[in-house]
């Protein structure tokens, strides 16, 4: 995995364009043997620690190297792509229902981290992302004593 610059801009346009044929393609073919094309949307849960933000995103069946992640102001991307099997001469595929096709996921973090810091692992198709904070954002508990 690899952290690379990101402009978030890129993709508004296509993929609308996507859920346009999408729908169009819907009413003209009504084969339930179609390959999805439906984008993959991996979940996400945001965890808040006192010195990390934690992201666990569900990558199943995704090689670690399909995988790019991108930090920019205060949006981090997850970006990837989940290949299709090679069809093997003699076989006939009755159904095919397993997503293949890329991904694209934007989470905004709600506090500054440290983007030279990120560590990405994959461990059974979830992806942990953990971004330490930065010094300033970090919770500061002051304790309040009693004037005797």
């Amino acid at each position: 995995m690899r952290l690379i610059p990101h402009n978030p801009g890129e993709y508004g346009v296509a993929t609308f364009q996507n859920r346009l044929n999408r729908l169009f393609d819907s009413f003209l073919h009504e084969n339930e043997f179609m390959p999805t094309t439906e984008p993959l949307w991996p979940a996400v849960d945001v965890i808040d620690t006192p010195e990390t933000l934690q992201i666990k995103a569900e990558v199943p069946g995704i090689d670690p190297k399909d995988i790019d992640i991108s930090i920019v102001g205060n949006a981090l991307t997850i970006k990837g792509a989940k290949s299709e099997e090679k069809e093997e001469k003699g076989k006939t595929w009755y159904r095919r229902e397993r997503s293949v096709g890329s991904f694209l996921r934007t989470v905004t973090l709600p506090v500054a981290v440290d983007a030279e810091h990120v560590e990405a692992i994959d461990e059974s198709g979830v992806l942990t992302i953990t971004l330490p904070k930065l010094e300033q954002e970090r919770a500061k508990f002051i304790r309040v004593k009693a004037k005797k």
